[in-house]
């Protein structure tokens, strides 16, 4: 039987992003759609890269982990943009991108944590506590998700994507990598998420002040 204290982890993963985007969003229909396109972008993209994923079967170690992450960058801030150009008539600030990125990090933290918690806790009987650190990380990651929409968005008012999809999906593959090799070599999960959330921060600052400048939060 579950122990009830297993929601704590799961609403610590889900709560504050859930929270963010109520409080973007508010009452704009437009807004929370642009939330479930961010969720169901994030979809598309993990099942579009599953049959090229499973061709790092069997590869080395480091090199499985590289070619995912580079998968997982090429598609996700790929598909990132078509949605954000989806929208690009109805939606041109800072709000309405934040709630698309806000959206995109919530479906991934849904998937791949919360309805995962319940299954590995019952099969591992693990405590509640040793899911922490991973919601822990679902906030870390959803911060990213926010800054990369946030960064794309900008090809709307004209900056270029020549430059700005690279961009996306080199920090994505860079983050993905590192983070990976740091949980590989700290046996410590929460220094593991203290290093992840200083790296997050350099990049999610920056890029949301140049966002706020240029998008005005209108």
């Amino acid at each position: 039987m579950l122990e009830p204290a297993l929601a704590l982890p799961i609403v610590l993963a889900l709560g504050p992003g859930l929270v963010a985007l109520a409080v973007v969003s508010k009452r704009g229909l437009g807004l929370w759609i642009n939330a479930l396109l961010g969720g169901a972008g994030w979809f598309v993209a993990l099942v579009a890269r599953l049959p090229l994923l499973a061709l790092a079967r069997g590869l080395d170690i480091y090199v499985s982990v590289l070619y995912a992450s580079l998968m997982a960058g090429l598609f996700e801030e790929t598909t990132r943009y078509l949605v954000v150009r989806s929208r690009s008539r109805v939606a041109n600030n800072l709000r309405s991108w934040a709630s698309m990125g806000l959206g995109w990090g919530l479906a991934e933290a849904l998937v791949i944590y919360a309805l995962q918690v319940p299954f590995v806790a019952t099969m591992t009987s693990y405590d509640w506590a040793v899911f922490v650190p991973g919601a822990v990380e679902r906030n870390i990651a959803m911060a990213f998700h926010l800054a990369m929409t946030l960064l794309i968005s900008l090809t709307v008012i004209g900056k270029p994507l020549v430059l700005l999809l690279p961009t996306t999906i080199s920090l994505h593959f860079l983050l993905n990598v590192t983070a990976t090799f740091i949980a590989t070599r700290l046996e410590n999960p929460w220094l593991v998420e203290g290093l992840l959330a200083l790296m997050t921060l350099d990049i999610v600052a920056p890029v949301y002040v140049y966002a706020r400048k240029l998008l005005g939060a209108q």
